[in-house]
């Protein structure tokens, strides 16, 4: 489940950080993109290592609780990027359009 989620989500990802990111930057910020996998999956090690310390219910509480934190994250930075995409589309929109 977690690598369909992820096979949907990486390329809408990278589309969108090759839509924002300002040209001179374009493909360091891609990198950056693919590297928040490698963060992610080192992320995934560290908690996993907890799964036989806590018990099962502290385990999945702690697992949710770093998706709400995510998902804040994610959520917060929606408000910026909504502006940034408005003014793109307004700069590219075709005379006349």
């Amino acid at each position: 489940m977690i690598t369909l989620g992820e096979l949907y989500f990486s390329p809408i990802g990278l589309a969108l950080t090759a839509r924002v990111a300002p040209p001179q930057i374009l493909s360091m910020m891609m990198g950056v993109w693919l590297m928040t996998s490698f963060v992610g999956n080192l992320l995934q090690g560290f908690i996993g290592k907890y799964f036989n310390v806590l018990s099962k219910e502290e385990f999945f509480l702690l697992c949710a609780s770093v998706g709400l934190v995510a998902g804040t994250v994610f959520w917060l930075f929606n408000f910026p990027l909504k502006a940034i995409l408005a003014h793109r589309s307004q700069v590219t929109k075709p005379a006349g359009g």
